[in-house]
């Protein structure tokens, strides 16, 4: 399907249950392994080929039924398909308040439904993100208030630990901060860029060399200019009002994926990558999607290009997408 131009408002979700918004997309196997994890650091695991088949704009069957040793309460925030349980891939996990940690992914090989714990957890903390990656890639975070920070998968900065710990610090924060999205850089991919969102609607692409590696733990970069408007308001930007935009998402993507945008009152925006403004690093980015008052986006999802098209070939501009299960 077509995606809406940038910066209009979009159309709005008739079917999308409150609450509901569109996480992962991946392909798999029959026979992969697909592992859940939750917010409390819980890891399931269950063969693709329970997962019940059915097609692209359906919404799916709801994720209790098929994760039926599911914990009341928890909610699933990363789903990874595995083929192999190779000895040199890790599983990647980071914190909602920026603890990293690397395992290897042989250690999940056993897992079942009735499920173990991946991580510790601090108080109040949550495992946001789960990813696979090796010794050679890289790993870029962004936070709230806009920083980021991108640092090598390798044993110097980042070594193996057991599913039973905490990990380490990703990057420091403000007390007021918090991580707000992770993804993992290869090496082989040369055309690989990085999307930033705000939660006024505003947006970039920028080239990966924007941002270069650094030691893990230290401050980072900021990633994106959260203050617009005159150099005396960007001087004092660091007096954050309540009302003030945040980052909302910053992740790798290509020029042929599509970017799905919903806002906080359920308005879906659909675009492709290859029509959002090349800025650098320190730019504030353009207007992607109108709000309204008080509206903000909530969820951004970035579609691969294999994924991407109208299965009847009669899609329109601002096409209203329909939500699914996790």
């Amino acid at each position: 399907a077509a995606g809406a131009r940038r910066g209009t408002r979009g159309k709005a979700g008739t079917q999308l249950k409150e609450g509901d918004v569109v996480e992962h997309f991946f392909t798999c196997y029959n026979h992969d392994t697909v592992l859940f994890f939750t917010q409390r650091g819980i890891a399931l695991g269950l063969p693709a080929f329970k997962v019940p088949e059915v097609g692209r704009t359906a919404r799916g069957t709801p994720l209790q039924r098929v994760l039926t040793a599911l914990p009341a309460g928890e909610r699933v925030t990363s789903v990874l398909p595995v083929s192999e349980f190779a000895e040199d891939k890790f599983l990647l996990m980071m914190s909602m308040q920026g603890w990293v940690k690397k395992t290897r992914l042989s250690m999940f090989q056993k897992l079942t439904q009735r499920g173990l714990i991946s991580i510790i957890l601090g108080e109040n903390d949550e495992l946001g993100w789960v990813r696979l990656c090796t010794e050679e890639d890289s790993i870029v975070i962004g936070s709230k208030l806009g920083n980021c920070v991108r640092f090598l998968a390798d044993s110097t900065q980042l070594r193996p630990t057991g599913r039973n710990s905490r990990g380490v610090k990703s990057m420091k924060m403000r007390p007021d901060d918090i991580v707000v999205d992770m993804d993992v850089i290869r090496p082989s991919e040369s055309d690989v860029r990085i999307l930033a969102v705000t939660s006024s609607g505003y947006g970039k692409i920028t080239a990966t060399s924007g941002f270069r590696d650094q030691n893990r733990g230290g401050m980072g970069v900021k990633a994106v200019a959260l203050v617009r408007g005159s150099a005396a308001a960007k001087k004092n930007s660091k007096k954050q009002p309540s009302n003030a935009p945040t980052l909302v998402a910053l992740r790798k993507c290509h020029e042929q994926d599509e970017v799905i945008m919903i806002s906080s009152v359920g308005t879906i925006m659909r675009q492709s990558v290859d029509g959002i403004s090349k800025q650098s690093r320190q730019a504030s980015g353009s207007r992607l999607q109108r709000l309204g008052a008080g509206e903000v986006v909530a969820a951004v999802a970035v579609v691969p290009s294999f994924l991407g098209g109208d299965e009847d070939g009669d899609g329109t501009d601002g096409e209203a997408m329909e939500g699914g299960e996790e």
